[in-house]
């Protein structure tokens, strides 16, 4: 089965650096995936997925992609997005 992203809404869009913005995703529809991170790090923007924090100090995932595909679907939305919601705030600052 193939996943969809058919949903990513920003909640937050910070100007500062390395966190860039924090949104949720819908998959096929069907799930929700809250607190995923967009963080530009070095060279290059990536997306983090939701992590809790154990006692120790280590974070750990809540939820992930099993796969290199399903990731590259989730990260290509959720950046095409952040560009798309960057672009339209840009140009109606313009307006």
């Amino acid at each position: 089965m193939q996943i969809e992203v058919t949903d990513v809404k920003f909640r937050k869009i910070f100007e500062t650096e390395p966190l860039k913005a924090v949104c949720s995703i819908t998959i096929n529809d069907s799930i929700a995936v809250h607190d995923i991170k967009l963080v530009r790090a070095k060279s290059k923007t990536i997306v983090v997925m939701p992590a809790k924090r154990r006692g120790n100090g280590e974070f750990v995932d809540i939820i992930h992609p099993i796969n290199s595909s399903s990731r590259r679907v989730i990260e290509q939305a959720v950046i095409n997005e952040y560009h798309r919601v960057c672009e339209n705030k840009i140009l109606s600052q313009e307006i």
